[in-house]
C-alpha cells in the first residue's frame, strides 16, 4: 500500500517499525487496519471502542479509527505523522522516533 501511494522504502520501513511498537508487535487489541492505534480525534469514519488503562490504571474506553483497508490507513498515518510531527520521508529511524 505504501508503494502504491509512492512512499519511499525508508519511510515505509519507519512506519512499520512505529506500528510494530504501537501494536505491541501485533498483540494489541486494535481496530481493523489500525496498527498505529490512532484514536478518533476529528475522524468521521467508523470507530472501535478499546479497553485500555490510563496512567492511574483506571479502565478507559478510547475510540480508535477503523479503516476500510491498508491503503486508507497508510494515507491517514502518513498525513498525521507528516503534519503533526514534521516527519520527512528521508528521516533516519532515530530522527523519525525523536520527532514522534
Amino acid at each position: 500500500a505504501g508503494r502504491e501511494l509512492g512512499l519511499s522504502d525508508n519511510f515505509i520501513k519507519n512506519l512499520i517499525t512505529k506500528d510494530a511498537v504501537e501494536s505491541k508487535y501485533g498483540s494489541a487489541n486494535q481496530a481493523a487496519y489500525n496498527f498505529g492505534n490512532i484514536t478518533k480525534g476529528r475522524w468521521k469514519g467508523p470507530t472501535h471502542k478499546g479497553n485500555d488503562r490510563d496512567k492511574n490504571n483506571n479502565l478507559i474506553h478510547p475510540e480508535f479509527r477503523v479503516y476500510k483497508n491498508m491503503k486508507e490507513y497508510i494515507q491517514d498515518i502518513t498525513k498525521l505523522v507528516k503534519n503533526l510531527y514534521g516527519v520527512k520521508e528521508d528521516d533516519d529511524i532515530v530522527t523519525f522516533a525523536q520527532k514522534l
